[in-house]
């Protein structure tokens, strides 16, 4: 993947072409983050902003919002603040993203609001595009935080054949292997069996 990436930047850098730059920084800064290399995963998301904001690209809050949840999702523990910045964005997009809200509220401790608020909202299905995959990943784990059995083997079902890849949005936004989401689906569905086999294959994907 780098060595395509490196290929990629110089010819974008030879014909003047910006949006592919913007392409390639997007997916690049959460790779930079799960390494641990955390100051130049900034410096890259820095740079792929200015250049994204001189596009008319779509996702033009979505996609940093993305990035930069898993540029801290990295780098430190989920807490109010990450909640807080990022409950404007769910609220705001024509993307389904319930889950990650849900997601990020229980890893920030807030299970009480996370429950309420699955109560009142649930979380989107019906479509099948390039966010579901992700969509369906945090829903995993908020299945297992809000003890929500039946979602998580609905989940589970449909990440299934998606095992051996990368949780991730398109190109953007990886979050490590759906294996470890998996193994949380079928932990909320009741077979530890099974989500101890799926956490293994994580592990050494990871």
């Amino acid at each position: 993947m780098w060595e395509e990436i490196r290929l990629a930047r110089e010819l974008a850098a030879r014909t003047g072409v910006v949006s592919p730059l913007v392409a390639l920084g997007w997916l690049e800064v959460p790779w930079l983050a799960m390494q641990g290399r955390f100051a130049d995963a900034q410096q890259l998301f820095a740079q792929t902003l200015a250049l994204m904001q001189r596009t008319t690209m779509a996702q033009q809050t979505e996609t940093p919002a993305g990035a930069a949840l898993a540029l801290r999702m990295a780098m430190a523990p989920v807490d109010d603040s990450v909640v807080a910045g990022f409950a404007p964005v769910v609220e705001s997009s024509p993307l389904p993203m319930r889950a990650h809200l849900l997601m990020l509220m229980l890893r920030a401790g807030q299970h009480d609001q996370a429950l309420a608020h699955y109560a009142e909202f649930g979380v989107e299905f019906g479509h099948d595009d390039w966010f579901t995959l992700q969509q369906q990943c945090q829903a995993a784990e908020a299945s297992l935080g809000l003890g929500a059995a039946k979602r998580g083997a609905s989940v589970y079902r449909w990440l299934a054949p998606y095992a051996g890849r990368v949780c991730c949005a398109g190109a953007a936004v990886a979050l490590g292997p759906v294996d470890g989401y998996l193994a949380l689906a079928a932990a909320a569905a009741g077979e530890p069996t099974v989500a101890a086999r799926h956490a293994d294959d994580a592990d050494e994907l990871c």
